[in-house]
């Protein structure tokens, strides 16, 4: 499959990272270098054991078959992440990724690294399964891996830097964005 695939699912795969920072950035709490590294290296991982598995998976089915359950997976994902955003404006919830300001224990407006492992675990398991479908569908583990590294640090970074100069209502939308992302991965891995 094209690089350009890795490209769209390391940025869907990180929208996450784009709501925190735009969260962390509205309340002046500072996720510096160490600790975006940090996150970026546990979400990588998150990303790289699944499509590790995923390849070896690859070895006892048909590409046909291959691409159909890696765009099932894509899309059961995608619907997943969909119904969770719908539902996430009806309720509130207290987890991480609804309520960053939680990773920061220590009140201090910096998240550590040691927090920062916190943020990065919570992360980690939205990749898990798009890692695994990813591979699945013929996505390379290499450059996927590459790219996810790149838009979690990325990502997080500009979201602070939209969050300092608004209110973090806009984060919220990142993940409407990642699940539409992903449905139109596994659609485009179906056909490709």
């Amino acid at each position: 499959m094209h690089i350009w695939a890795s490209f769209l699912f390391a940025f869907s795969a990180n929208l996450d990272n784009l709501a925190l920072g735009i969260a962390y950035g509205a309340r002046k709490v500072r996720v510096g270098f160490r600790s975006n590294l940090a996150i970026a290296w546990m979400t990588g991982l998150g990303t790289l054991l699944p499509m590790t598995v995923g390849k070896w998976i690859l070895q006892y089915i048909s590409p046909e078959s291959a691409r159909m359950i890696g765009s099932g997976l894509l899309w059961l994902l995608g619907l997943f992440f969909l119904i969770s955003f719908f539902l996430a404006l009806h309720k509130q919830k207290n987890g991480i990724l609804e309520n960053p300001e939680y990773a920061d224990q220590d009140q201090s407006g910096d998240i550590s690294v040691r927090e920062a492992i916190t943020v990065a675990a919570a992360l980690m398991l939205n990749n898990l399964g798009a890692g695994l479908g990813a591979s699945v569908a013929g996505l390379e583990v290499i450059p996927t891996l590459l790219c996810t590294l790149v838009f979690s640090m990325g990502l997080m970074e500009i979201g602070q830097r939209i969050g300092y100069g608004c209110s973090n209502q806009l984060g919220k939308y990142a993940s409407l964005l990642s699940a539409i992302l992903t449905l139109l991965l596994g659609t485009l891995s179906w056909f490709l």
